[in-house]
């Protein structure tokens, strides 16, 4: 009989330490699903609120997939940037394709009183704040900066193109740069022939290293002095 209870009494304590581990071990798999939860929801959000709508975030415990499509090259480095900042991400694996959706464009202007506004729409901060620079402090503060950020916009390749045909014509009168698809819309007027031919020289050039297609509308007027 002794031997009997302490049979029992070995089994009680085996099964309670088989409920102790099962217990423990269902534990760990909802803090897994609880942690895995929280990171799809956190990454996200993040993505949606940097504007990436077309793309998708899968979790499968602390890696995070990333798949859909964005509008350039690096649009794909944020995105994974964005998703490795998250605290507990181990491991972001992209799987975006490039499919464009906007088109960057860029549109110059210039007041009666001297001023310039810049608008358009460009990818992000980066673009715009390297067209300031090739612009110069005394440009950009001497004029309104109003480009939208749309994260969905292509990669534009031509900023630096923007700024120098920007440099080479901001001396002329009703100052008209518009930038985009492609094409280099240059207009306004002036009386100085010398000038005019400058100006064609340089866009010819600036067309030519960039694959733009020039759109002449600067007028040569008669020098009426």
């Amino acid at each position: 009989m002794q031997l009997s209870r302490n049979r029992n009494t070995a089994n009680l304590l085996w099964f309670g330490l088989l409920g102790l581990v099962v217990i423990w071990f269902m534990a760990l798999i909802f803090e897994a699903i609880k942690i895995e939860r929280g990171l799809h929801h956190t990454v996200s959000g993040r993505v949606d609120d940097a504007g990436y709508r077309r793309v998708g975030v899968e979790a499968r415990g602390r890696d995070i997939l990333l798949d859909g499509h964005v509008s350039g090259r690096q649009a794909i480095d944020r995105v994974v940037s964005l998703a490795s900042s998250v605290a507990g991400v181990r491991v972001v694996k992209p799987a975006l394709k490039v499919a464009v959706l906007r088109l960057p464009h860029l549109r110059i202007t210039a007041s009666k009183e001297g001023l310039f506004e810049f608008t358009g729409e460009l990818p992000d901060q980066a673009h715009a704040d390297l067209l300031a620079e090739l612009l110069g402090p005394r440009v950009v503060n001497s004029g309104n900066m109003n480009i939208a950020i749309e994260p969905e916009t292509a990669e534009p390749e031509w900023i630096v193109a923007a700024a120098r045909s920007f440099i080479i014509g901001k001396e002329v009168d009703d100052l008209e740069i518009e930038i985009g698809a492609g094409k280099l819309s240059f207009a306004g007027r002036t009386v100085n022939p010398v000038f005019y031919q400058d100006i064609m020289d340089g866009l010819a050039i600036i067309a030519g290293e960039n694959g733009l297609q020039v759109i002449n509308r600067l007028a040569l007027l008669p020098n009426s002095s």
